[in-house]
């Protein structure tokens, strides 16, 4: 094995090795949220707006969000937030609007009506458990865990890939 294939090798399993890591933290915080106290909350604020914002693809679109924001009391302390989940502080549906055609606009009704929906779920004034961090109270979340399927994936693919060119530079 040339030094050259040690060197990508190892950068490759560090690599692997950190993502694995950030994206473990990220599970692991993301599920000691579901062992925090909660606190009897209240929506203040329900709304669904309309915003641009820059994709990850570097494109500018018009991004359909739920915004929430509650009130809630720890030891009589008052304290609000607007944060979702952990892995999600805002949801959004993305209004795709390449082009104008008729398609195009059955998806923006089809994402405004899925962000309706959503938005039902909290009206406002409902009465909500809010999860907050028990050493921290002004860290806190509207739902606990995390909502992601991403956040598994790239985990599992960073350990898959650590592991993989760990048997690669072990055994070549």
């Amino acid at each position: 094995m040339s030094p050259d294939e040690i060197i990508l090798r190892t950068l490759l399993f560090g690599i692997g090795v950190y993502g694995t890591f950030a994206c473990g933290k990220t599970l692991y915080y993301g599920f000691s949220i579901l062992k925090w106290p909660t606190s009897p909350g209240k929506i203040t604020k329900s709304q669904i707006q309309i915003v641009e914002k820059k994709m990850p693809d570097s494109q500018i679109t018009d991004v359909c969000e739920v915004q929430f924001q509650y009130e809630y009391q720890v030891a009589g302390k008052a304290f609000q937030s607007t944060r979702y989940t952990f892995d999600q502080k805002v949801v959004a549906y993305p209004l795709k609007a390449q082009r104008q055609s008729r398609r195009t606009h059955l998806n923006r009704a089809a994402q405004l009506l899925k962000a309706e929906t959503f938005s039902q779920q909290y009206p406002l004034m409902a009465s909500v458990p809010i999860h907050y961090h028990p050493q921290k109270p002004e860290i806190a979340y509207l739902k606990a865990g995390l909502s992601h399927f991403s956040s598994w994936v790239q985990t599992i693919l960073g350990f898959l890939a650590s592991f993989y060119i760990f048997v690669l530079l072990a055994f070549s």
